[in-house]
């Protein structure tokens, strides 16, 4: 027996999963953990609770790094205006980027579907993501390839003009706001 074996017996773990459980459908995309709401569009309205948090982060992180990794980790506080309130439908987010060319996937987390509806919105190697919470659209958020994509900076720039919204990068511990000045 193994060892990875031998220790999954100990810790009465489930069995490994069938690889072909990890490949994916034409309609799926990978997302892997840590790419969950790390980049994320969220209201204006808490552009002071963004950076306050930021802080609360930073501080958080340079007390508990011990020289290889952290001792402890760090949950956010959910921010005081949530994306709900804005009572943005499904059908009205989408509908323009599915007359541009943008395909619905559906959201993989380590070979299974997230829970709820998290569906992914893609167009060639661009995609971004959302979470549902009944019928109002709960998050907007993108993986770090976003950078990277003309088109990602586009949609960033249309969804935060269009619903008022403000761009956080955890991983970066920054805050963008996307209209110009005076928009």
């Amino acid at each position: 027996m193994s060892f990875l074996k031998s220790i999954r017996n100990i810790f009465s773990l489930e069995p490994w999963p069938n690889i072909a459980s990890f490949q994916l459908g034409t309609d799926e995309i990978l997302i892997h953990e840590e790419d969950v709401r790390q980049i994320e569009l969220i209201p204006s309205e808490n552009f002071e609770y963004a950076n306050e948090e930021i802080e609360r982060v930073r501080k958080f992180a340079e007390e508990h790094f011990d020289g290889k990794g952290y001792t402890d980790m760090y949950i956010r506080d959910e921010p005081p205006t949530k994306l709900t309130e804005r009572q943005i439908s499904f059908f009205d987010l989408v509908t323009p980027f599915f007359k541009d060319g943008f395909r619905l996937k559906d959201m993989r987390f380590m070979g299974k579907p997230l829970s709820g509806p998290n569906p992914a919105i893609q167009k060639n190697d661009f995609t971004f993501f959302l979470s549902l919470n009944n019928k109002w659209i709960e998050a907007i958020y993108f993986n770090k390839q976003v950078y990277e994509s003309q088109l990602g900076m586009e949609c960033i720039i249309y969804l935060s003009k269009k619903y008022d919204l403000i761009l956080v990068d955890w991983w970066k511990l920054t805050v963008v706001e996307t209209k110009p000045p005076g928009f």
